[in-house]
């Protein structure tokens, strides 16, 4: 995971209504959560392939997952490395140290947009 960017809580927080910046959720109990970070859009961590091509890789993207050492974000960001994405970061920490300093979620049971699509920037 060394070649893989890291980012603080701080870092996403600023960039949280960045047009430029797209959350993705890979959390794998993300089921048995009903808040997500503010902004983010959920995707399976085992299914990279069939939602990838959705997002443009000219957008910064910043995974975050639940998984100790964020094991799930380092291996989606991997893929996603290898199908040409170039600006790909992890969550430093993760969903846990995000929702530890009360930073910015939404409720996902609320949530009316499409999963997987981020509004404005979906390839079509």
């Amino acid at each position: 995971m060394s070649d893989i960017q890291q980012v603080s809580k701080e870092f996403l927080k600023d960039r949280i209504d960045d047009s430029d910046t797209i959350i993705i959720d890979v959390r794998l109990n993300w089921a048995t959560s009903q808040l997500m970070i503010s902004n983010a859009r959920y995707e399976d961590p085992a299914q990279v392939a069939t939602w990838a091509d959705n997002y443009p890789k000219d957008k910064a993207l910043i995974l975050y997952c639940s998984t100790p050492d964020e094991k799930t974000s380092a291996d989606v960001a991997a893929q996603l490395a290898e199908k040409g994405f170039t600006d790909v970061s992890i969550l430093k920490g993760g969903w846990r140290m995000w929702e530890s300093a009360n930073f910015p979620t939404h409720d996902k049971l609320t949530d009316t947009r499409p999963k997987g699509v981020v509004t404005g920037i979906l390839n079509t």
